[in-house]
């Protein structure tokens, strides 16, 4: 079973070096059936690209990943990733930050 989800992203261009990404998964839908207000869980990187591990099968997670630089956080971008029977319907999404 694929339970996994890799995301990727460009790095932005505004003339500020990013000194890490904060992202965020939350999951939103279980078993397509059962809407949640689930804990959100945290991870942080310094590169651009993550995978997301141990999704359940027929849900929705809400993503979110935010720009860090040393004058502070960016504005988030989120996307919904629904995942199928066997893991994750998509497996990779490019996002430009």
């Amino acid at each position: 079973m694929k339970d996994r989800f890799d995301l990727k992203w460009d790095a932005p261009n505004n003339g500020c070096p990013v000194n890490m990404y904060s992202m965020t998964i939350t999951l939103t839908n279980l078993d397509q059936c059962m809407s949640l207000t689930g804990d959100a869980i945290q991870h942080t990187t310094s590169m651009t690209s993550y995978t997301f591990t141990n999704l359940l099968p027929h849900s929705t997670y809400l993503v979110e990943i935010t720009p860090v630089n040393n004058a502070g956080s960016g504005s988030p971008l989120s996307m919904a990733v629904q995942t199928a029977e066997t893991g994750i319907v998509a497996s990779c999404f490019q996002i430009i930050i």
